[in-house]
């Protein structure tokens, strides 16, 4: 889960001398990130891999060895995955050299949380991009193995903008 920082450091140390470090202790067990010789605003992102509170420490050094220490608690909630709905819409009754399945594919991402990929396999080692799909489409794909007949495990992977990957599945049955 990703959150975005803003450190702002405003007026020189007490002594005046100039700012050599700012580091900060996520609170996550990851290392210390040292974000260098701040000046003004920076906005820095951490994704933290579990929801929970934590506590963020920041460490400012002067060029004369001082350091001011800030703390701030930041509580992370876990983002809902997107919703996968798969739906064979067309099923050929009989059997032939090729055999068109058209599918209904609706992928609803959560609020504020976007797609990056959607990946479909169709159960025989053939699979599309469908982009950053958001919505509902409708894709049609031919079995053309003529030893296609029986269950097929159809599957949707989608990528959000979280780096998360997302499945659904549905199982057709060819005859």
């Amino acid at each position: 889960m990703p959150a975005s920082f803003t450190f702002a450091v405003t007026v020189a140390t007490s002594n005046g001398s100039a700012i050599r470090n700012l580091s900060v202790d996520w609170g996550d067990m990851s290392p210390v990130q040292d974000l260098g010789a701040v000046t003004g605003n920076s906005v820095v992102s951490h994704v933290y891999a579990v929801a929970g509170t934590y506590t963020v420490v920041a460490t400012l050094i002067d060029a004369f060895g001082n350091t001011v220490t800030q703390r701030t608690a930041v509580t992370v909630i876990a983002a809902t995955s997107p919703t996968i709905i798969i739906t064979a819409t067309s099923i050929p009754t009989t059997h032939s050299a090729a055999m068109p399945v058209t599918f209904q594919v609706q992928v609803t991402p959560p609020t504020g949380i976007g797609v990056q990929n959607v990946t479909m396999s169709f159960g025989d080692g053939q699979s599309s991009s469908l982009g950053g799909l958001t919505g509902t489409t409708t894709i049609t794909h031919t079995y053309n193995d003529p030893g296609a007949a029986g269950p097929k495990v159809v599957t949707v992977a989608v990528l959000d903008t979280l780096g998360r990957t997302t499945t659904g599945q549905t199982t057709i049955t060819l005859p």
